[in-house]
């Protein structure tokens, strides 16, 4: 440690890499290690012995470490750092009571740790505090309560509680925000609302019953003297970069009932829609076919689709939302082919897939023809993935899906056969990407052995 203060801020910096992994071990309440002999190995786990040593160790360490954070040029850099900080915070004892002298230290550099979090939060998105958020509540919940008297001493419970008081302060600190509150509210899994302090047993299905409350709360205050105030915070909320799927339910269940409730409202939102928020084109409009401005809603929709704007989403839209007619689908399938927008077209495939009514079948095998037809003439065959979205993937194998498409395609196909064989044709010599191109090649045949097709 002494090493790595000696060297300038710009040395650290530069150093980053290395000394990382060594604070990392640094910061660990815990070692461990191996005995052999000619027929044994031994592993050995123990807590790291307190000392005023190692409390000065840990000091220096953490104050590296804000340093780093001060400099950060990523979130993915200050991500890595949080979870360092947050891991010194956590005293690994085996599932025993720890030291109460190691434990006093960890609780001293926890107290400062998270007063360090409460003094920078606000230079911090909302996706990061969210997620440092989770971790003084766990603190709480762990060390809200004094040990046995066994099982500790006068310097531990000292520490404990000036940790409980730290925790405090950030609590509220965070809460202030009324802007942070409404976005935890809307987007992510891993928020702490107010119920969770209080009730341990706080089980996932209460906290979407909170949750919902409270959207319908957020919603009773919107009006049009407050809409663009609103639309601030709804395009914050779709900026939000996540891949996973738990992230958005309860932000499109706001839009859902927003929609639903103030339909002039989402109307006002739809005319200054921009890229982001057209991911949300599904619950933004699905409610609002049921309202008297749908016809509004229509024009707005064929003159987005006439300037080229946002094909895939409203492709996408159209496989859930019905009050969407064949008619407009046809025009984006149209206009995306005519633009090359793999994307929508892409999105075009799936919303096939789910809007399979037997009355549109035939309209829609033609469509689904010409699409094939067109990723064939890219040697592309990434749409297959966009078809199998529902259910098919799940329920057939590859094996399974071959079978279909060799022993039952001549049966269900009675018609329009000989598109299909150009179809076919033009995809088994065009389709080589990846390593499963005989799939593939039997792929078309197989996606138009579905009922109706």
């Amino acid at each position: 440690m002494e090493r790595i203060l000696s060297l300038s801020v710009d040395e650290r910096r530069f150093f980053r890499a290395l000394i990382i992994p060594i604070i990392r071990n640094m910061l660990s309440t815990e070692l461990s290690g191996a005995t052999a002999d000619f027929n044994t190995v031994t592993f050995h786990r123990g807590e790291v012995p307190p000392s005023d040593l190692l409390r000065r160790l840990r000091q220096d360490a953490i104050a590296v470490l804000y340093e780093y954070d001060a400099t950060a040029s990523s979130e993915t850099e200050r991500r890595e750092l949080i979870a360092l900080l947050s891991a010194a915070m956590t005293v690994r004892s085996s599932g025993r009571a720890p030291n109460p002298e190691l434990a006093a230290i960890v609780y001293a550099n926890a107290t400062e740790i998270i007063a360090y979090f409460t003094a920078q939060m606000d230079r911090w998105p909302f996706e990061l505090r969210q997620k440092i958020e989770h971790d003084p509540l766990w603190k709480y919940r762990h060390h809200g309560t004094a040990p046995p008297p066994e099982l500790t001493n006068l310097e531990a419970e000292e520490a404990r509680g000036r940790l409980i008081q730290s925790i405090l302060a950030f609590r509220s600190k965070v809460n202030i925000d009324s802007s942070f509150t409404t976005y935890k509210l809307l987007v992510g899994f891993q928020s702490v609302f107010p119920p969770a302090w209080n009730d341990r047993k706080l089980d996932h299905a209460a906290e979407d019953c909170y949750r919902k409350a409270e959207i319908e709360k957020l919603i009773l205050t919107m009006d049009m003297d407050n809409a663009d105030d609103w639309l601030a915070t709804i395009r914050r909320c779709a900026a939000t970069q996540s891949e996973d799927l738990a992230t958005f339910p309860n932000f499109a269940h706001f839009l859902e009932r927003l929609a639903n409730s103030k339909p002039e409202i989402m109307l006002f939102y739809l005319r200054q829609l921009d890229s982001r928020l057209a991911n949300f084109l599904t619950p933004m409009i699905c409610r609002l076919s049921q309202t008297q401005i749908w016809p509004t809603v229509q024009e707005l929709i064929t003159s987005w689709i006439a300037s080229h704007r946002f094909l895939a989403d409203i492709a996408w839209a159209w496989g859930n939302v019905v009050a969407l007619d064949l008619d407009t689908f046809e025009a984006i399938v149209e206009d995306a082919v005519d633009t090359r927008g793999d994307r929508a077209l892409r999105s075009c495939i799936r919303s096939i897939s789910w809007r399979d009514d037997a009355n549109d079948a035939p309209r829609l095998k033609a469509l689904l023809l010409k699409l094939i037809a067109y990723f064939a003439e890219q040697g592309d065959a990434t749409w297959i993935r966009a078809w199998f979205s529902r259910h098919d993937r799940a329920r057939l194998g590859i094996e399974r899906a071959r079978a279909i498409a060799d022993t039952r395609v001549s049966g269900v196909l009675s018609r329009d056969r000989s598109q299909y064989r150009v179809a076919v044709a033009r995809y088994r010599g065009r389709a080589t990407r990846g390593s499963h191109r005989v799939f593939w090649a039997s792929a078309p045949a197989f996606a138009l052995a579905r009922p109706g097709y």
